[in-house]
């Protein structure tokens, strides 16, 4: 037989844990017009504009927004990017992979990227897909997180 007050707290945590669940789909992502850093691919034929939310970033979880464009301003979609957030300072990297999402108009979301300590980050990223022919590009920003 259970006791009467482990079934209680039992009954109590489940609803606390059902109150504070929010199955609604969550609200976009929102980032600032001014890019927080421009970069070119390493071998120059991409333009990145990045702008993070929030912007400056900070540490914990943040997402990024890439605007891809091709070296006369077009911009790119149809893309695949592989991101890995690296600490040069420590060797290491996050234990979470960030999600991409294409928005389409050369925008590319990476969402759930977690910078959990203060220092120099690196987002490792390569590009590759049909429209950049046989070639992939290849581009790191960093970011100071305080």
């Amino acid at each position: 037989m259970i006791p009467r007050s482990f079934a209680w707290l039992t009954t109590a945590l489940f609803v606390l844990c059902a109150c504070g669940s929010n199955s609604s789909p969550s609200e976009p992502t929102t980032f600032p017009a001014e890019a927080l850093q421009t970069e070119q691919s390493t071998d120059g034929q991409l333009s990145f504009e990045i702008r993070t939310s929030p912007q400056p970033p900070a540490r914990g979880l943040l997402s990024v927004q890439y605007r891809i464009t091709s070296a006369d301003g077009l911009p790119l979609d149809g893309l695949t990017l592989t991101v890995i957030p690296w600490m040069p300072a420590m060797g290491h990297g996050t234990s979470t992979v960030p999600t991409v999402e294409a928005r389409g108009n050369g925008l590319y979301v990476l969402n759930d990227l977690n910078l959990y300590m203060a220092g120099l980050w690196e987002l490792r990223t390569r590009i590759s897909g049909s429209t950049l022919g046989t070639t992939s590009g290849e581009v790191t920003p960093r970011f100071q997180i305080p």
